[in-house]
């Protein structure tokens, strides 16, 4: 299996993932691979975040999961009314 690691949070995380791996399956191993300076500050949060607004994440993602996220996200925006009710004043006649 290899992960990715961004930080020294996410080797402290992935750790703990990759002994619990090793317990239940020891034939697999782990191998990290340190994150690029260019992709670093970028988090799964993040792109949820920018995806759920509407936002392009496509710089992000590859292009099958920049497609779900953009189909999930206008799902739930397709079954909530995000408009504002209307609060003006009735007209007196």
């Amino acid at each position: 299996m290899i992960r990715g690691l961004r930080d020294g949070t996410d080797l402290d995380y992935e750790m703990q993932i990759a002994g619990m791996n090793e317990t239940m399956a020891p034939e697999v191993h782990t191998v990290f691979v340190p994150a690029s300076v260019a992709v670093r500050p970028i988090t799964a949060t993040l792109v949820r975040q920018i995806a759920a607004m509407g936002g392009d994440v496509s710089a992000f993602v590859p292009p099958p999961v920049a497609a779900s996220l953009k189909t999930k996200f206008r799902l739930t925006r397709d079954s909530r009314d995000l408009r504002f009710p209307d609060l003006s004043m009735p007209e007196f006649s």
